[in-house]
């Protein structure tokens, strides 16, 4: 096997069909490689991060304590697209980082492994920065074109179903909220026997609150309420 591709590459060689090329083609492209790798590594932990932070800006963790429905409801409500395109862009990577020599020499699932386990790590930890807090504010404040389209669609994003604001109104007999949500808008929120929620006497006015229930023009008769950290939370400027 060995001597019939030894022949091969001599009889390519004859036929002048092998370029030669200097050390310094080498170099040049290993450098371009590793360029676009690093490039690449640092867009895709961007995107991975923004990832992260979507999920707690929009408060999804909440959503366990509701049981199969809100576990349901949160991966319905995922950045699905953002999702897709890290995964993407992970195999990209991987298929770059398989062009130097530490990684092309371990089995693909080793190394596939290794690079995904770095990207959640590093991911999570960039999501807890005010790198992409800061990004949604200047986004809102200046009305930059990309920024802000990319960052409200997600983080404001209307739901007929999940609805998140502050608590403005309690009625006496605790059965009825007034919450003014994220994008300004009114809506009246009824409180059954069968809402999954803390204590009623929990909730006060003030309060940055998750709703789950159908709106029926400004009207929602709640299936689950979850309190949220305002701190963690992202609202628009007039909130």
């Amino acid at each position: 096997m060995n001597q019939d591709i030894i022949k091969s590459i001599v009889g390519k060689i004859k036929q002048e069909r092998v370029v030669r090329h200097s050390r310094c083609y080498f170099i040049l492209r290993g450098l371009l490689w590793a360029i676009v790798s690093i490039f690449l590594l640092g867009f895709t932990l961007y995107m991975a991060s923004m990832v992260g932070f979507i999920f707690i800006g929009n408060g999804l963790g909440a959503l366990s304590g509701l049981g199969f429905m809100g576990l349901w409801i949160m991966l319905r409500s995922l950045p699905w697209v953002l999702i897709v395109i890290v995964i993407v862009l992970v195999l990209l990577l991987e298929f770059l980082a398989a062009k130097f020599s530490f990684v092309y020499k371990r089995p693909l699932i080793y190394s596939l492994l290794g690079v995904s386990i770095f990207m959640i790590i590093v991911s999570a930890m960039l999501a807890q920065t005010g790198m992409h807090r800061r990004a949604f504010e200047l986004g809102e404040e200046y009305k930059v074109p990309f920024i802000g389209t990319m960052y409200h669609s997600y983080i404001l994003r209307r739901d007929n179903e999940v609805h998140i604001g502050i608590i403005d109104v309690i009625s006496n007999d605790l059965d009825k909220v007034t919450v003014i949500l994220r994008d300004g808008e009114e809506k009246q929120v009824y409180i059954t026997k069968e809402t999954r929620m803390p204590h009623k006497s929990e909730l006060i006015e003030g309060m940055m609150i998750m709703v789950v229930g159908d709106d029926d023009a400004g009207q929602i008769e709640a299936l689950g309420i979850r309190p949220l950290e305002r701190k963690h939370m992202l609202m628009p400027g007039h909130l």
